[in-house]
This record gives C-alpha cells, sequence and structure tokens, in this order.
C-alpha cells in the first residue's frame, strides 16, 4: 500500500517548486545545508544550481555529495 502525502508536506511542496524550475534558470539556495535539494534540484531540472552555507561542516558535506 502506498502512502499519501498532503499537498503541505515539505517533500511535496519540493516537488510543487520543480515543476516551476526550467533548464535555462538559476537557484540560489541560502543556507543550503549539505546541498541535497541542489543536487536533487540540479539532477531533476538541468537548472544551474549555487549554495550559499556558512557552517564550514555543512559546506564540508556538501562538497562530498557533489
Amino acid at each position: 500500500m502506498s502512502t499519501l502525502l498532503s499537498s503541505h508536506h515539505p517533500l511535496m511542496r519540493f516537488f510543487r517548486f520543480l515543476d516551476t524550475v526550467y533548464v535555462y534558470e538559476i537557484v540560489f539556495d541560502i543556507g543550503a545545508g549539505d546541498g541535497r535539494f541542489l543536487t536533487t534540484c540540479a539532477k531533476l531540472t538541468g537548472a544551474a544550481c549555487t549554495g550559499i552555507e556558512i557552517n564550514t561542516d555543512r559546506v564540508e558535506e556538501a562538497l562530498q555529495v557533489i
């Protein structure tokens, strides 16, 4: 049995956002954390993605994901 997600669920909001991103656009994520959002966005949409993060530990995590 599959699980239905509320339209207010963070994952659903994420996928609704992806529907509005096109390959010729640039997505900026301020407070990017480990870069999970941006890497997924780039893979699914082809858009150029840039993250801004001040916590160096989180930046190191993001660089390992890329």
